[in-house]
């Protein structure tokens, strides 16, 4: 071989990945050995124990192939590996000419390589290319997978067409159907101590798949491992492997699967709803037969744009428009077997539960399917490691699998892949969410849910929240929420309401309508021991229980529909399904939440105000109270007309009166008649005799709570004040504007809370 000659087959072997010779001289060099006897096949040739591996490139037209053009790397089964293969198919007679045509070529291919890849380069990859120990972003050999030479042929579905959308059927039920352009190769995994390193897997993680030990400093390629050196040739490398690898099937092709002794149909036809078909008009030009002038089919794209991934594509990761991710992504597919998902109906789903649930899953909404396909979904490979400890699924629910539970395992070319005995319920349907997404009556709520986003909140775990959710019923009567449909097979919609005020219809914004939502939530139970309760909601306002005629509203009266000015009263009504992190009750419509800020609510205190104002406490220019900090919480105590006048205030001097008023300041937290505050001593906003120019030291109160009643005590710990819960005296709400910019009601919080006491706090009375 001549000194150019040698030159190119480095530069091949060097530039052999896709982003091409980036940091090519970092890598270890091979030079050309003297015995360098040839290409891939004829090296294959020389090695005895791989006969029937070198019959099998014959019989393909690989031994060709691969000794005229192209670079690759081989994993080569051993004449060995093929014996035990053909003891699991004894339908072939221990002969790979009775393999039929196309299943062999398949074989071959998932075993060779696009590109040559060293020993050390099958380690030493990730999405930005060859890692650089380094570069902390790319420091790590998390790229995993490599393309292989095996693609499948253009799939054609079965549909029934559409004027909005085409639905994936039967041959038999079809009147067309859509031909799949298939843009992608294959890509098949490779496992070293590494990958497990830095993805904190476990290297017993791999026999979870694979049914074999992985040996700590091996390498394999799939199921196989390899058994030989790297076998150089002038165009790759070859290794030897101690099996016949699986077939690479993706989560199509493995729900699809006639050898296995699962069903997944229900559930893959599940998935078919979701289905997208566009046209390729490049792809179809680029067709032999587009070209030549003859008859050719229109080539579609696939996808499924609601669902976490596409089933039949090849390309994985958080963009597959781009090859590179796929080296290191990969999805997972949690299947339930037809006996599984049907159980998981009966006992979830349809009103066979024992709950007024859908009648049959044909008439569940598509939405309420979605969730339950994204909860058996991942974009993360699924390990034992995962389930074991925990791990995210599509419908963002943190999960674990009982190995008891799982039919059977396969690690696939875009997905690991695991078939179930028992279906994945949804933290959508087991959380106070559950009678929305699982009750006929609440659909449009189902939609606000999904349109808002706040579905994440509502489930979440280990809380014990309270949801007064309204029906459908409530709101074809208050005409308060309409989904309003702009494309029902796109699934976009939007939100109106009566507008009772001006009489007109509005447009509810997002971001207006998960306040409303979150404004029904409660984040905790109420307790029945005061006859008020003051229960927190997810938008930072307070729900009110009272316990005395069960009614609940928002700290104002319940009005009725949206912006109205009729008051009703709200006694909900107990939804029985059962949740695991709360309470669901019917309710009759939107809570009514005070808007009041600390201006509105002191200045009706005249007495007090004017005591504000005289200690210099008072803004006259921006209405404001500037000793006052923006956005913090307070509990605001209000000596009554008469307590003020029972004292001398003309005597004290400015700084005296301030100190005086800001006593009466609990900073920090909102008290309530409710017992629901802990009982202690809190600071107010009165800066104490004890400061230093070093520390500020405020001084307190001592207070005790119980239900339905606030006391004071004094240093001896007597009672000083005693505050009973009275309507209109205590549990005053103050409200902070978040958005000055905006004039809706629905941006404001409650961040305090006023008390009418029948006495002045001073300190000297209470700490002697």
């Amino acid at each position: 071989m001549n000194a150019t000659r040698k030159i190119v087959v480095l530069v091949i072997l060097g530039c052999s990945f896709f982003w091409g010779c980036k940091d090519i001289y970092e890598q270890e060099k091979y030079q050309r050995p003297d015995w360098l006897a040839g290409k891939i096949y004829t090296q294959i040739t020389t090695r005895p124990d791989l006969s029937v591996f070198s019959e099998c490139l014959v019989l393909t037209g690989y031994d060709t192939i691969m000794d005229v053009t192209g670079s690759y790397t081989v994993f080569a089964p051993t004449d060995q590996a093929f014996q035990q293969w053909f003891a699991l198919h004894p339908e072939y007679g221990n002969s790979i000419e009775n393999i039929p045509h196309q299943e062999l070529e398949n074989l071959v291919e998932r075993h060779i390589l696009q590109n040559g890849w060293s020993l050390k380069q099958l380690k030493s990859l990730d999405i930005y290319g060859w890692i650089d120990k380094d570069d902390p972003e790319n420091d790590k050999p998390r790229g995993y997978k490599r393309q292989t030479l095996q693609k499948d042929s253009d799939k054609k579905y079965f549909v029934i067409e559409g004027s909005q959308f085409d639905k994936i059927v039967d041959s038999t039920e079809s009147n067309d159907y859509r031909k799949v352009f298939i843009r992608s190769r294959k890509y098949g995994p490779i496992f070293f101590n590494d990958y497990f390193g830095v993805n904190d897997l476990q290297t017993d993680d791999y026999g979870f798949y694979y049914d074999r030990e992985f040996e700590s400093g091996g390498t394999y390629y799939g199921k196989a491992k390899i058994v030989s050196p790297e076998i150089f040739a002038e165009n790759g490398f070859i290794y030897e492997v101690d099996q016949v690898t699986d077939p690479l099937y993706n989560a199509e092709q493995i729900l699809n699967r006639e050898d296995s002794e699962y069903d997944y149909s229900t559930f893959r036809d599940l998935i078919y709803l979701f289905a997208e078909f566009t046209a390729n008009l490049d792809a179809t030009n680029l067709q032999p037969e587009a070209k030549a002038g003859g008859l050719y089919d229109t080539l579609f794209n696939l996808r499924y744009p609601d669902l976490l991934f596409d089933l039949q594509e090849e390309l994985t990761g958080p963009n597959t428009s781009l090859s590179n991710y796929t080296v290191r992504y990969q999805n997972g597919l949690m299947a339930p077997t037809n006996v599984a998902f049907q159980k998981f109906l009966d006992e979830m789903v349809t009103n066979k539960s024992g709950y007024p649930h859908w009648i049959d899953f044909g008439a569940v909404p598509i939405a309420v399917k979605r969730v339950i396909l994204n909860a058996h979904m991942t974009d993360i490979p699924i390990y034992r490691t995962d389930i074991q400890q925990g791990f995210r699924n599509g419908a963002k629910d943190i999960i674990t699998i009982d190995e008891g539970n799982i039919a059977e395992k396969y690690y696939g070319s875009n997905c690991s892949f695991i078939g179930l005995n028992e279906a994945i319920v949804p933290r959508a349907f087991s959380s106070i969410t559950g009678p929305v997404y699982l009750r006929p009556g609440y659909s449009t709520m189902l939609y606000a849910l999904e349109y808002s986003k706040t579905l994440p909140a509502l489930k979440e775990e280990g809380k014990e929240y309270v949801f007064f959710v309204q029906s459908d019923l409530q709101f074809d009567e208050d005409s308060s929420l309409f989904v309003n449909w702009l494309d029902r097979s796109a699934n976009r919609y939007s939100f109106t309401a009566f507008n009772r005020a001006s009489e007109t219809f509005s447009n509810v914004p997002r971001n207006q309508l998960t306040k409303m939502i979150l404004n029904q939530v409660g984040t905790s139970l109420p307790r029945g021991n005061a006859r008020k309760e003051f229960i927190e909601n997810l938008a930072g306002n307070f729900i009110v229980v009272n316990n005395e005629d069960n009614s609940v509203s928002g700290g104002l009266p319940n009005v009725w529909g949206f912006n109205g000015d009729s008051v009703i009263e709200v006694i909900p009504v107990r939804l029985e399904e059962e949740t695991d992190n709360g309470i669901t009750y019917d309710s009759r419509g939107w809570f009514n939440t005070p808007i009041s800020d600390m201006y509105a609510n002191i200045t009706s205190y005249p007495h007090f105000f004017d005591l504000i104002e005289k200690a210099g406490l008072y803004d006259d220019i921006f209405y404001s109270f500037p000793f006052l900090t923006e956005g913090e919480l307070f509990t605001v105590f209000i000596p009554s007309e008469e307590a003020l006048s029972a004292i001398e205030t003309d005597s004290l001097s400015k700084e005296e009166l301030q100190q005086f008023v800001k006593y009466h300041f609990i900073r920090g937290t909102r008290i309530w008649t409710d017992g629901s505050s802990r009982g202690g001593s809190y600071e107010t906003l009165r800066v104490d005799e004890s400061s230093t120019q070093f520390q500020t030291k405020y001084s307190t109160l001592n207070i005790e709570t119980a239900s339905d009643v606030i006391r004071i005590l004094d240093s001896n710990g007597e009672l000083f004040v005693e505050i009973n819960e009275q309507e209109g005296a205590t549990n005053k709400m103050i409200a902070t504007d978040l958005d000055e910019d905006s004039d809706s009601r629905y941006d404001f919080v409650i961040s305090g809370v006023i008390h009418e006491i029948d006495s002045v706090l001073i300190k000297q009375q209470l700490h002697r």
